[in-house]
């Protein structure tokens, strides 16, 4: 996790299980960062108080190997989380 402007990084995350997230998205309450993993997963990263993964936070049962599908969260105070898949599906 880099600030913003600069390239120093404040929090670096370290995990050997850990993929490429090409797309992230902050929840309405700013306490989530949740991002479209490239082994088929969403995974959410807790950003109050301290930056960590939350590994009870990961959703999977869709496939999104080769696409770049976003991860959207639903306007009533990001209650549902929505992504799409390879075959079109959401």
């Amino acid at each position: 996790v880099w600030e913003w402007d600069i390239g120093v990084p404040i929090k670096y995350l370290s995990d050997p299980t850990m993929h490429s997230m090409p797309c992230l998205a902050m929840h309405p309450s700013f306490q989530f960062i949740c991002g479209q993993s490239l082994d088929n997963t969403i995974c959410c990263i807790q950003t109050a108080p301290k930056i960590k993964v939350s590994h009870k936070k990961k959703f999977s049962g869709h496939v999104v190997a080769g696409y770049a599908c976003e991860v959207a969260f639903s306007s009533d105070q990001g209650r549902f989380i929505c992504s799409g898949d390879g075959s079109g599906a959401l």
